[in-house]
């Protein structure tokens, strides 16, 4: 015996069943379940305003964007307008969790959208 455990708790399981084996051990049953399920939904982005936008370009876009405070500081649900004239242009960006706007002046971007999960860890 290698371990002191007896060679079956030794044997690892191999792929889905496995995997799924050590995250339930580790997190427990239903919370992995529950994990588990949270991991296969779609991404939800978060708008995160720029802080050193003036407050009434603030204002502007948290009204257009319809924005609510979340439980994350500084990140906010928000409905992308229906009146593609008050939509901000969507940089091309490679990075999917991370989504930034076009700035109508140079050089300040009014906020961009961040993956909620990675805000959430971020913040940890």
């Amino acid at each position: 015996r290698l371990s002191g455990r007896p060679r079956a708790a030794r044997m690892a399981l191999r792929g889905a069943g496995g995997w799924h084996a050590a995250h339930a051990q580790h997190f427990g049953e239903e919370r992995w379940d529950e994990l588990h399920h949270a991991l296969h939904r779609d991404v939800n982005h978060l708008c995160v305003l720029n802080p050193f936008l003036p407050q009434d370009e603030r204002s502007s876009v948290a009204g257009e964007y319809s924005l609510v405070p979340t439980s994350v500081p500084g990140a906010y649900a928000f409905e992308v307008p229906e009146d593609p004239s008050a939509q901000y242009r969507i940089a091309e960006h490679p990075d999917e969790h991370t989504i930034f706007v076009e700035s109508e002046r140079e050089g300040l971007l009014p906020f961009f959208f961040l993956e909620g999960a990675a805000a959430i860890v971020a913040l940890a």
